[in-house]
């Protein structure tokens, strides 16, 4: 028998996969199998998300330690000695433009401020520093991300917020380390196809908040594996959008907020080398694009995965893999 999870689960989880996507308060999804949302939307799963003491130890080894300062290899030690959960995401396969898929990596900001354009969430990011990050919800969370190494193929970033709920005694304080990879192949019809992966290291502070992530980390898991998926979907979406309706990225572009001004210019400069003076005009003035199927696409995609999510009354229940493991802001505007 399977039962609802409660809203002070639903709460930490979203937390979690908040961590994971450096996109706060992207919903997650639920009972809609992978393999069925990647057919539809077309990408491909080519490693299921994984979790194990031995795996969470290998993936600590291969972490670009060399590359990485004294100061923040103190930083990812203190997570990493209160790691609570940790989750090899699913490896990912999809079509996109290389020049949007980095932007976006880089400037993650960028990403919160279009969904918010799109209706889709209510946070806000900005950026702080050259490479910090800040980030709040309407219920008062809040969070600080870092980026502690970024090359041509990977992202190491490290997150502390602290997470606020009616249902709860007290916020929850929680850090995680994000190590993001990725590289570039031909597909089949002559465009690019990115290989991604992504791992997960979570740790809390509060002894009461790592029992409760060992409790529903079958629920936690699972969405993170999503939320994964929809910021890939996402990433997907803007790639096609570039090609098929450049007037609406530009749309989308001169409407975002909170981020530093050039980022309009920035990423309104990805379509503008193939746009017609028409599409200019159309953009500027504010009308709908002709064809935003793209968007059209990416809506009705996350519209489909969304659902309600459960878990098992019986924790032995669990799969070996997602077995727990024991063990408002200032901002830079220049």
């Amino acid at each position: 028998m399977r039962k609802p999870v409660t809203r002070s689960a639903h709460r930490l989880s979203g937390l979690l996969s908040v961590i994971v996507c450096a996109l706060w308060g992207v919903p997650a999804s639920g009972q809609i199998p992978m393999t069925e949302m990647a057919a539809r939307a077309g990408i491909k799963i080519a490693a299921p998300g994984r979790s194990s003491a031995r795996l969470r130890d290998s993936k600590l080894k291969q972490l670009p330690w060399k590359q990485i300062s004294p100061a923040s290899q103190i930083r990812i030690r203190e997570v990493l000695d209160k790691c609570a959960q940790y989750r090899q995401l699913p490896e990912l396969h999809y079509e996109v433009r290389p020049d949007i898929y980095r932007y976006l990596v880089e400037h993650p900001d960028v990403s919160v401020s279009t969904w918010r354009v799109m209706g889709i969430s209510k946070v806000q990011m900005w950026q702080t520093a050259a490479l910090q990050f800040e980030a709040t919800a309407p219920d008062g969370s809040f969070g600080v991300a870092d980026v502690l190494y970024r090359d041509q193929s990977q992202c190491l970033l490290l997150f502390d917020g602290t997470y606020n709920s009616p249902l709860l005694p007290r916020p929850i304080t929680a850090a995680g380390l994000v190590w993001l990879r990725y590289d570039y192949r031909p597909a089949a019809d002559g465009k690019t196809q990115v290989r991604q992966k992504l791992d997960v290291f979570v740790s809390f502070p509060s002894i009461t908040a790592r029992a409760m992530a060992l409790l529903i980390s079958p629920v936690t898991n699972m969405m993170m594996d999503r939320n994964a998926f929809e910021i890939s979907l996402y990433s997907r979406m803007m790639s096609q959008a570039a090609e098929n309706d450049p007037e609406w990225i530009e749309q989308i572009a001169s409407q975002l907020d909170s981020v530093l001004p050039q980022r309009r210019k920035e990423l309104a400069a990805f379509v503008r080398w193939d746009e017609t003076d028409r599409d200019r005009t159309a953009a500027v003035s504010g009308r709908t694009p002709r064809n935003a199927s793209a968007l059209r696409i990416f809506r009705a995609s996350l519209i489909d995965v969304r659902r309600t999510v459960t878990i098992p009354d019986d924790p032995g229940s669990r799969t070996s893999q997602d077995a727990p493991q024991k063990n408002e802001s200032p901002r830079v505007r220049n």
